[in-house]
């Protein structure tokens, strides 16, 4: 299921929507408490993700993919649908600037991403 949205700007998401600041984190670091939530403060160091470094690329606009809400530490964190900077990502889902501003105005809470094989497959959902 897809989370809520955040980035530099909202541009009319129906999801809950998170303006990211100077102080903006999202924390990774697998001995953290805090591990796979955003987070404001200072916590550099130990692969937590300080978002305003991105705001301008690939986190314009960004959605939170649920992916381990529980928080299993190392089981993954940091899952997001996010603008493309043209380069392949690492675990995120990633479209050009103008696709993820139609998708954050037209995705609403419940929503899912489906993996499919080919557009035929998706009449199974």
């Amino acid at each position: 299921m897809l989370g809520f949205a955040f980035g530099q700007s909202n541009p009319g998401t129906k999801l809950p929507f998170r303006q990211i600041t100077p102080t903006s984190y999202w924390i990774s670091d697998v001995n953290s408490n805090l591990y796979n939530t955003w987070q404001e403060g200072e916590f550099t160091g130990s692969g937590n993700e300080h978002l305003a470094d991105y705001a301008n690329m690939q986190y314009y606009y960004v959605i939170v993919i649920n992916y381990n809400t529980n928080a299993v530490k190392g089981a993954g964190s940091a899952f997001f649908l996010h603008v493309s900077n043209g380069h392949p990502t690492a675990g995120y889902v990633s479209v050009p600037k103008s696709i993820m501003e139609q998708l954050m105005k037209r995705i609403h809470s419940g929503a899912y991403i489906v993996n499919v094989a080919s557009k035929d497959e998706v009449t199974d959902y």
